[in-house]
């Protein structure tokens, strides 16, 4: 993943014409090579990632992390259970920090449109929408996945975690055939998580 990161970080500087170091450090690409960020708030985290970085290039890099991840099985978002991030996460999510484009993503899910259509919408990757759900999911303690999951599709996620839990998403995916997306397998957990803060 660092050498992908590091791909496109050249790609990056070449068309702005800059060094390379002036859009990431190497320092930064490993740090998000450690967390994997699949949101933009989770992207923030990153060591050297400001508001201004992640709004220059945040969609970019956690469209490539998320791709990433996906094709290879590998957990993402890594460490943001601290309590320490979770605060980070919090005080991003309020909605004078969270990016404008963002705020209209969370309107548009709370009145139940789909994740495609949402990315429609406002012109997004489905992988860059799929990531404003998540971080709307976990703002909001959402625990119903309609419209974004569908009553079966949910239940069989809901089924596999009573097997195997809901640490890590690859046992997930794969004690259900490896028919089921991470995008989906990642509402699913996201709406289990927030039941079990409820009960």
């Amino acid at each position: 993943m660092f050498e992908e990161l590091r791909a496109l970080r050249r790609s990056i500087a070449e068309a702005k014409q800059l060094q390379s170091f002036m859009v990431f450090s190497d320092a930064s690409l490993r740090d998000m090579a450690r967390r994997r960020p699949t949101t933009i708030p989770g992207f923030h985290l990153v060591n050297g990632v400001g508001d201004k970085k992640s709004a220059d290039y945040g969609e970019q890099f956690v469209n490539l992390i998320s791709r990433f991840c996906a094709e290879g099985g590998i957990d993402t978002d890594v460490g943001q259970t601290d309590d320490s991030a979770n605060r980070q996460v919090l005080e991003i999510a309020e909605p004078k920090s969270v990016p404008a484009i963002q705020r209209r993503a969370y309107d548009l899910f709370r009145r139940g449109q789909t994740v495609a259509q949402v990315a429609e919408h406002l012109d997004r990757a489905p992988s860059t929408t799929y990531g404003y759900l998540q971080a709307y999911l976990d703002t909001e303690k959402v625990t119903d996945p309609a419209p974004w999951l569908s009553t079966e599709t949910f239940q069989r996620i809901r089924d596999a975690a009573h097997h195997v839990g809901i640490e890590r998403l690859k046992p997930i995916f794969e004690h259900l055939g490896e028919d089921v997306s991470y995008e989906e397998i990642r509402v699913g957990v996201a709406c289990l998580r927030n039941m079990a803060l409820e009960s």
